[in-house]
């Protein structure tokens, strides 16, 4: 279980997401990645494998929920 206040590193076959330093890595190299789509990959990280909506992805990465913009 990780530290009160610490965000954990998800690796999966030689990739890494760091939510805490905000890095995308590539065995240990750093990707591009720019800030939505970091938020957006870093709520379907931490989804453990379950389905994110829509709806889901616009509160969570969208200033203001996603409203007004549709």
């Amino acid at each position: 279980m990780p530290e009160q206040g610490r965000r954990p590193v998800y690796e999966s076959e030689g990739w890494e997401v760091d939510l805490a330093a905000r890095e995308l890595r590539a065995r240990g190299v750093p990707v591009p990645l720019g800030s939505r789509a970091f938020e957006i990959f870093a709520v379907l990280v931490q989804s453990a494998g379950e389905l994110v909506t829509k709806d889901e992805l616009m509160v969570s990465c969208v200033p203001g929920g996603g409203r007004g913009g549709e």
